[in-house]
Order: C-alpha cells, then structure tokens, then sequence
C-alpha cells in the first residue's frame, strides 16, 4: 500500500483538540473508493478533501459523527438518493453560470424575442423542474421525519427552500398538462436571478454537495458494516478489528496496556496487515467515521505516522535506512513536544545491517518508554533484541503460525508473547532454490 497509508500532512488551527497528521498518513485510495458512491465531481472533491485535508478536532470529530449517525439510523429511508449525471451538470451550470437575462421573457413583449430564445428558456427551466422534481415529491418529505443535528438541518432546509421557491410540483405539473408557456418559465427565471444575486443558490448547491458526500460516506459505512468508535481518555482498545480490503479476514482483538508493542512473526504471517489495519481503524475514527471492528474505543491523538512498507525515496535522495531515521525523527520531534503520538513501524530500522539495527532498535524503544501518553508499534524480526529489553515496559504480540506437513501454515491469530518461528529457509528451499543454486559452502 506504499509507505504512507493514510492522511496527507497538513496542520490547522481549530477550536479543541488539535490533531496534526504528517505527509506519511495518507488514506489509500482504495480505501476512500469504498465510501466513494458520489454522482457529481463537486461531491466527489469534497469527498476526497475530507479523507485528505486538514485534520478535524476533537468536536468536529463528533460532529461528523453525529451527522453519519444520523444516516445510518435512517438508512432505510435515505438510501434511495439517487439523480441523473447528465442532468446535474447541465442544470448547475444553468442556474449558476448561465445569464438568466438572456433567457427573460418580459411578459407583454414576448412577441419581440426570437421563439428561439423563447424555446431554450422553456427547455431550460423544464430540465430544472425535472431534475427536483423526485427531490420534491419523494425525498424532502422523508428528510423532514429526520432528526439532522441542527447545523447540518440548516443545510437541507437550503434545499428545501430553493424547491419551495421554485414552485416544482406546480410547473410539473403544468408541463405534463401542456401548459408550460413563457409566463412561468419567467417566473422561474426571476427566482434564479433574485436567488443568484443574493448568493443563495451557490449556497443551496454547495449544501447540496455536502448532503451528498455525508450520503455517500455513510453508504460506505452501512455496507462495510463499520462500528463508530468511542473517545475516551482509556488506551486504544479494538474488538473483532479486520482490514476491509482482505476476504474473509481474521478478526482480532487489540488493547493498548502499553505504549510501546513489539509485534513478531514469520514471513508472510500478517504482520503489516495487522499494523494496517490497527491504524486504519485510528486514522478512520479520527476522521469521524465508522471503523473495522466490532467495538472501538480510541484516545484523541494528537500526531500520527506509519513507516509502513518504506523504500527509497530516489527523487528526494534518501535511502531506505535515510526514511526510516526521517521518520522516526519526526514522531519523535512531536512526542517531545508534548503531542500523544501513534506510530507504526514496520521491520524498524531494516534498511541497515543486523548489528547496527538491534542497537538502534534497543535504543528507540528505551527512549520511547517516557512518552507513556502514545502508543508505538514496531514489528520485527530480531529476536537479538529480546536481552536487552530487561526492564522495558512493552507488550509483545505475534502473529501465530506453524509447520504442518513441512509447510508453513498461518492462521493471522494475534497472540500474546514472541515467535520463535523462521519460514526464511523453509520458503527457499520449497521455491526450489536449493536446487537451483546448489548448497550454500558455509553450510
């Protein structure tokens, strides 16, 4: 998934918590394509900002939630939302680019325009009445029996407005019965234009958009079936947490009695995708989404970074080993600075050689014992650094495998304690390599 999997670094300022998320947290966009169920391109960017821009605080964070709640709850109600592509661009860029004088027919002088002008000022307005017209009739009626926190109902009371104002199930209606003529569609005209020059209409479109996006989110959330996480000042603790992007995934439990947690396994036994998928349920909840797992609970952290998946950087010239000391320096810059951090790093510090990276591996997890308020989570193959990790406070958890009939078997079972196993050798020799290369002298 690349080094960096979830959000984009950018810092803000906003009331409450303040939560900083550096250039190595971004969101794969496979992930965000799962809550992508957006129709226009102004929704779709909107969609794609909220996964990648600036990082919410703490009750913006709940706000979200609180409106995703409300879809999920009435979902049955609000899945139906749907309108014509087609039809969505032409009539936003009519009542928001088009002159409407150009299209005005002024009652006793109509005989003076062109029926031209006169006959694509009709059409025009009858693609307007068309494209609100199931808004009107089916869905606004649903929306007013929905308890949207209020800052979010004054946005669909935008809507509701504009279709109030433009009179729909009458021209409709007058347009199925043969009878609309320039008369009404002036009158239309004249509501466009009163409601464009008070900036009410971009104002309407832009809620619009958002209804959208919120829709489209919580689309994501009902299908995925995600849990939304709880805030609390206790450490991040995760029930029946999964990837959504693997079938048929195992389902773990993770809790954080520590702030350090060394994760060991074999190769090809889950470990990054369980680191992933950990952070993901974070990065996801600070977002103010719904998560993977079957119960969340998450403290409010204040900066983020996962060295997943690392390699050089050639148009910035740093090497493999060169990023991850960037990296590490990073976080380690922010726990000084007083921030609750969360960190993953995966196989720490194996862009050097074995001796240089138990030293360096030995020395991190001692300086990070006395940023108690975050939590760090390293994986690793080297056991050599079991010895010198006496009188260290961290968890040690392993992916659980074992040989069965010569080959390796691994069940992604999350499991107290270290992992002896080594699959290295056993993967070369069943890839036929022994054969193919011959013995190794110093064997």
């Amino acid at each position: 998934m690349g080094s960096g999997f979830f959000m984009s670094g950018r810092s803000f300022a906003a009331l409450g918590h303040i939560i900083h998320m550096p250039d190595t947290f971004q969101i794969p966009r496979e992930i965000v394509s799962l809550f992508d169920h957006t129709r226009s391109r102004p929704a779709r960017m909107l969609l794609e900002d909220f996964f990648s821009g600036a990082a919410p605080s703490l009750p913006e964070i709940l706000r979200r939630q609180e409106i995703l709640k409300t879809f999920v709850r009435h979902w049955t109600e609000l899945q139906h939302f749907s309108y014509s592509r087609y039809d969505f661009e032409e009539v936003m860029e009519f009542t928001m680019q088009a002159d409407y004088f150009a299209y005005e027919v002024p009652g006793v002088l109509v005989s003076l325009f062109p029926s031209a002008t006169r006959q694509s000022a009709r059409g025009k307005c009858v693609q307007v009445l068309f494209f609100f017209e199931r808004l009107d009739a089916y869905y606004m009626p649903l929306l007013e029996k929905v308890a949207f926190p209020e800052a979010f109902r004054e946005k669909v009371d935008r809507i509701r407005k504009l279709l109030s104002r433009l009179k729909i199930r009458r021209g409709v209606e007058a347009v199925h019965k043969d009878r609309f003529g320039d008369r009404l569609a002036s009158l239309i005209l004249r509501e466009l234009t009163d409601m464009k020059q008070r900036k009410q209409l971009e104002k309407c479109w832009e809620a619009f958009h958002e209804f959208e996006m919120y829709w489209s989110l919580a689309k994501g959330i009902v299908t995925l079936q995600l849990t939304f996480p709880e805030f609390t000042g206790e450490p991040l603790r995760l029930e029946g947490f999964y990837h959504p992007l693997v079938a048929n995934a195992v389902r773990n439990d993770f809790t954080a009695r520590s702030n350090i947690v060394l994760l060991t396994g074999p190769n090809m036994g889950g470990k990054s995708t369980a680191m992933k998928s950990i952070g993901l349920c974070v990065m996801l909840g600070h977002l103010g989404l719904g998560v993977p797992a079957k119960q969340c609970v998450l403290p409010v952290f204040d900066a983020f970074l996962a060295a997943v998946n690392v390699t050089d950087d050639i148009t910035g010239g740093l090497s493999h080993y060169m990023q991850e000391v960037v990296h590490l320096q990073r976080i380690v810059k922010e726990a000084v600075a007083g921030k609750r951090c969360f960190a993953l790093f995966d196989e720490l510090f194996s862009g050097t050689n074995t001796e240089e990276a138990v030293a360096l591996i030995l020395q991190t997890v001692h300086g990070m014992q006395r940023f108690s308020s975050g939590l760090f989570i390293i994986s690793t193959h080297l056991h050599e650094i079991r010895p010198g990790l006496e009188g260290v406070q961290f968890d040690a958890l392993h992916l659980e495998a074992e040989i069965e009939n010569g080959m390796p078997r691994h069940t992604f079972r999350l499991k107290p304690g270290w992992s002896d196993l080594k699959f290295g050798r056993l993967l070369f020799e069943k890839a036929g390599l022994h054969e193919l290369l011959g013995s190794n002298p110093s064997n």
